[in-house]
């Protein structure tokens, strides 16, 4: 799977024409990601890796947050829209960020442009792009937060479908060390206007792609409410396995997630799941569904995984 081929070359990018001697220490680690992340870590597909792949730590687990805002619950096509990432962590003092918006290919939907020179900057691969910090933009010395970073996005053309956003923080302590840095994601979504789509869409974030025996693992899923009423809907989840059969071969893995969404809103489930410690070594599809009240599904989303030792 590209998963699991990705995780190495993944390290060597963060590390790369960087002196041995500047790699080996803390100081040199924390000077290496300051003037802007390598790009692909911003909790996006396909491989959904974010911070922690430079700053270890989990994902979410301290006591601050990232969020998205100016993304419209439906978008006009052609028309700009002003984006905000903002950040924050009590007892915190130094900021990073990056963000991808991606159409259900994993390319780039729409354009982003840079707004603000001196804080953020945009880095492109094949069809695929980010936005991200400048060293300015890491504000060291800023206490707790919040900040913010802003950016243009002009929505793509007519027939384009559903835009999503991903992001990945680092709240900071300014100790010239990856130490005590707390990691956080989030994502959301726009759906293109006049077009056919659901009043849900689902967008899947897991804390990683390789679900080790024995262990937890936890998948967010982030569900956008496209419609102007407020909605209570449910998420749920379950495997597809190699042979194409579920698991659970009826229900969930877990109960029903019920989510609150304000018309246009949108809400978080974390789902948390134990991996037996006698879980078969494979590859399989992780797929999350969002129901409404009758239990009909609104949206599907799925990312592949890998179960390891």
């Amino acid at each position: 799977m590209g998963g699991v081929q990705r995780r190495r070359p993944l390290l060597v990018l963060c590390l790369a024409a960087v002196p041995a001697a500047l790699v080996g220490s803390p100081a040199g680690a924390h000077l290496i990601y300051s003037s802007g992340p390598p790009d692909d870590l911003a909790s996006n597909p396909p491989y959904y890796a974010n911070c922690t792949q430079c700053h270890g730590g989990f994902v979410n687990s301290g006591d601050g947050g990232l969020v998205i805002e100016g993304v419209p619950a439906e978008y006009t096509p052609g028309v700009k829209y002003p984006i905000t990432v903002t950040l924050g962590d009590p007892g915190q003092r130094r900021w990073g960020f990056e963000v991808a918006v991606f159409g259900a290919a994993g390319k780039d939907i729409g354009v982003t442009t840079i707004t603000d020179s001196a804080h953020t900057q945009k880095s492109a691969l094949g069809h695929r792009s980010w936005i991200k910090h400048t060293g300015a933009g890491t504000f060291p010395g800023t206490l707790n937060g919040p900040v913010s970073w802003t950016f243009d996005w002009t929505a793509p053309p007519a027939g384009s479908g559903t835009a999503f956003f991903h992001a990945s923080g680092n709240a900071a302590n300014n100790n010239f060390s990856t130490n005590g840095d707390f990691i956080y994601n989030t994502a959301t979504a726009s759906a293109e206007a006049g077009a056919a789509h659901s009043d849900a869409t689902l967008v899947l974030q897991p804390d990683t792609l390789f679900f080790a025996r024995g262990r937890n693992v936890t998948i967010r899923a982030r569900v956008r409410n496209h419609s102007s009423a407020a909605q209570t809907w449910f998420v749920v989840s379950r495997v597809r396995m190699p042979s194409g059969r579920f698991f659970p071969a009826a229900g969930w893995l877990l109960p029903p997630q019920g989510v609150s969404l304000a018309p246009q809103g949108w809400a978080e489930a974390s789902l948390t799941h134990a991996v037996p410690g006698t879980a078969p070594l494979l590859s399989a599809y992780y797929q999350g569904q969002v129901l409404d009240g009758s239990g009909n599904s609104l949206d599907v989303a799925k990312f592949r995984f890998v179960v390891t030792p």
